[in-house]
């Protein structure tokens, strides 16, 4: 029998990834890519981390976009055929929160473990000595620990694209069925379906800058761990109670889809460049 045929398979299996990832980290700006120095440096052992499946996401969205699409006419359609979904959107979705959690803690504690090492270290003037923006080492920082976490968050990528949907529809149509069109309540999922994933990538960005202008206004490690722990709660406590306020329908459907996508990148650009000022500026 020819032993060659299981490595073979294997082989076949394994490069279509590798060279998945390879083109994922060049579409990524320099500074995010696992081959820069910071980031490598900071992810050792882990920089040969699998890279979420972003082709195969984005199929799973353009197939519930092309359902929604075809029950825009027969709304009592959607709903029978996701109404067996909803039991495993209920299961799936707490567990997927639950990582997501984790996935958070070990991203604030990554990004300001690396930063106050630096401060503690002494090796920030070598640092800023690199013919780089310094700014764009802050930022390669933050993005290596959202990577030390990346296969966590491709199972709760996974999840959401799959069990969003009957959530998502549960959400609009319960709260918007008397105000707006079913053509707009169906759009609104549509958007909302790509704002959930879109979130899960952007927020613990945020997190990690966060985490890398608190290491280094504070310097202390337990002590930035927690307050950025603290900053992030608030974060997520106001983005959610703001869906609680009875506002026109216009509004409320920009403080769904609109702003938890736009704060994350507005929050972390200002973190970093308050990061950058602080460690600079002596």
């Amino acid at each position: 029998m020819d032993q060659s045929l299981p490595e073979t398979q294997i082989t076949r299996v394994i490069q279509p990834r590798a060279q998945q990832a390879q083109q994922m980290d060049q579409s990524l700006p320099e500074w995010a890519r696992r081959s820069n120095p910071v980031v490598r440096r900071h992810l050792g052992a882990y920089w040969k981390t699998l890279v979420p499946d972003m082709r195969g996401y984005a199929r799973i969205i353009l197939a519930q976009i092309v359902l929604l699409l075809l029950a825009i006419p027969f709304p009592v359609f959607l709903f029978a055929v996701l109404m067996p979904a909803v039991t495993v959107s209920l299961v799936m979705v707490p567990v997927g929160l639950l990582l997501y959690l984790q996935i958070l803690r070990s991203v604030i504690r990554l990004s300001v473990g690396t930063t106050v090492h630096e401060r503690a270290n002494g090796t920030l003037p070598l640092l800023r000595a690199t013919p780089r923006p310094f700014i764009e080492t802050l930022m390669s920082k933050a993005a290596a620990s959202v990577w030390r976490s990346v296969e966590d968050l491709n199972v709760v990528l996974l999840i959401a694209a799959f069990a969003s949907l009957p959530a998502l529809i549960m959400l609009y149509y319960g709260t918007f069925m008397e105000t707006i069109p079913p053509v707009i309540a169906n759009i609104s999922v549509m958007i909302g379906l790509v704002a959930v994933l879109a979130r899960l990538i952007l927020e613990p960005a945020m997190v990690a800058a966060l985490g890398v202008l608190l290491g280094a206004a504070i310097g202390q490690r337990n002590i930035a761990v927690a307050v950025t722990t603290a900053v992030a709660l608030g974060y997520f406590a106001i983005i959610n109670l703001l869906r609680l306020v009875a506002f026109p329908w216009p509004l409320q459907l920009i403080i769904e889809l609109v702003l938890p996508v736009v704060m994350p990148i507005v929050i972390a650009w200002l973190a970093l460049r308050g990061a950058d000022y602080l460690l600079t500026r002596d």
